[in-house]
């Protein structure tokens, strides 16, 4: 009995003896990212936890809209294969000393691969509430974030056991079994905590076809037009179809006006006639059905959707030689 309790005694020192976790960082840190936007009626600060990042860890975006009475705010459709977001608590817009509206939007974004990504552009669509048809857009940047793993690849092979200790008294062949055990135990920590594993590449993104394909379906999904919502409908419709052409013939207006875009496409090559007629009947008519001051019917919406969807697919590119588009 008191050769164990000898071996208990020297080993427990031994096993307190742990590498101390890394402290956890404070709650209130201050985020990484912080930028102020402003619009005709709208004040918005974007604030974002962090950009830089490991799998599975959260980044958090707080978007705080300031605006003014009869004015309502929406959180535009969000769509990244590539970084997952779930949308949320959103505060109900409050009035505040100044007599302006401030409401709170929250966004969370996951990572599940390593690599670089990009959070935004964020869109909030401002409309009026007087019937008018009014609204307004405030988008922000893209913000690249970097996220990385703690796995790591095996780049080290095992050190040879070390020997018993030789010790004149009898309790020797207990603290060689233990020196041996705990030995493996730090090696085998070791190894885990050297290992890693080269970050895997980034997925290509979509094409600009297939997000336009997925964002259109998203909105189809919405069920705004049985909502009564039919003017917030092709906001949203007209957002995603100048997002689309700016992505698939590389021109960058997202500030112009519907007739300053149109006269812009009217002296570029990169659209063909045809669709530069499709695309002006197309922007055209939502801009009729969002400043009508008719209610619109669901049938607007099912005829604007078709031709958004028409317009898309007839400017798909050709595949490449042995690719698929």
């Amino acid at each position: 009995m008191r050769p164990f309790l000898l071996l208990l005694a020297l080993l427990l020192p031994l096993a307190g003896c742990r590498p101390a976790p890394d402290p956890a960082p404070p709650d209130d840190a201050a985020p990484a990212i912080t930028r102020q936007y402003r619009s005709g009626h709208g004040d918005l600060s974007l604030r974002i936890s962090r950009d830089r990042a490991t799998v599975a860890e959260p980044i958090e975006v707080d978007l705080e809209l300031s605006f003014p009475e009869g004015w309502q705010a929406e959180l535009a459709p969000i769509s990244s294969p590539d970084l997952p977001a779930t949308a949320g608590e959103t505060d109900p817009a409050k009035l505040d000393d100044n007599h302006r509206l401030r409401q709170h939007f929250r966004l969370r974004y996951t990572p599940f691969l390593p690599g670089n990504f990009s959070i935004g552009p964020l869109r909030i669509v401002l409309t009026g509430k007087d019937g008018g048809g009014t609204s307004e857009t405030i988008r922000t940047d893209g913000f690249p974030v970097t996220v990385t793993t703690l796995l790591t690849e095996d780049d080290g092979q095992p050190a040879d056991i070390l020997p018993p200790l030789e010790l004149p008294h009898p309790i020797w062949p207990y603290l060689a079994i233990a020196a041996g055990a705990l030995a493996l135990g730090l090696l085998a920590t070791g190894l885990y905590l050297r290992r890693r594993r080269r970050p895997r590449p980034a997925p290509p993104p979509l094409p600009p076809h297939r997000l336009a394909e997925r964002q259109l379906d998203e909105l189809a999904g919405r069920g705004l037009p049985e909502q009564g919502q039919g003017k917030l409908f092709h906001i949203l419709l007209s957002d995603i179809l100048r997002s689309y052409v700016e992505a698939r013939f590389a021109i960058h207006a997202p500030e112009q006006t519907t007739e300053e875009f149109l006269a812009q496409l009217r002296h570029d090559d990169r659209l063909a006639g045809e669709h530069k007629d499709s695309l002006k009947r197309l922007l055209n008519h939502c801009d009729m059905v969002k400043f009508a001051r008719r209610q619109t019917t669901a049938a607007d919406c099912d005829q604007s959707l078709t031709l958004c969807r028409d317009f898309v697919r007839d400017t798909i590119p050709p595949p490449a030689p042995g690719g698929t588009p």
